[in-house]
């Protein structure tokens, strides 16, 4: 029996296998996006719930407490993620409940930025209108900074 040993780069990363008995684990793809979560004082049971979740679907979660200035937190976050390497910003709302695949879902359409709609607090309405397709794409003109939005560097 021969031993044969394939090398492949992919993404900047080796990965070498000895007729798949010695395979070095891929890169996660999960690792290029960091999910941001600033917040003044708490995270919602079941935001935390999905926060540990996307952790152990390989992301970085980053949690900043004390923000009372939303924006200046934001911006310094945005700045930190890129400056470590980070190519996708996950930006999620302490109060928001989600389905951690669905950060999948908006990832694999592969555009600069694109969010989910979030319901309003104290309501049972949504920020817009949409057809009845959920899963469908809307362009918009104009959008304020949802809690719940991909940015990719391609972005900035």
């Amino acid at each position: 029996m021969t031993n044969t040993t394939t090398k492949n780069i992919a993404n900047g990363h080796l990965s070498q296998t000895n007729g798949g008995s010695n395979a070095l684990p891929p890169q996660n793809p999960n690792a290029k996006c960091i999910v941001l979560v600033p917040t003044q004082d708490m995270i919602e049971g079941g935001c935390e719930e999905g926060l540990h979740e996307l952790e152990k679907m390989g992301y970085t979660v980053l949690r900043r407490w004390g923000c009372s200035d939303i924006s200046m937190a934001r911006s310094q976050m945005a700045a930190d993620a890129l400056g470590k390497g980070f190519e996708e910003l996950m930006w999620i709302d302490s109060d928001i409940l989600f389905d951690p695949n669905d950060v999948n879902v908006l990832r694999s359409h592969n555009l600069p930025i694109i969010g989910g709609y979030t319901q309003k607090k104290g309501t049972a309405a949504l920020p817009a209108s949409f057809a009845r397709d959920k899963r469908k794409l809307h362009s918009v003109s104009k959008v304020g900074l949802c809690g719940w939005n991909l940015w990719r560097l391609d972005f900035f």
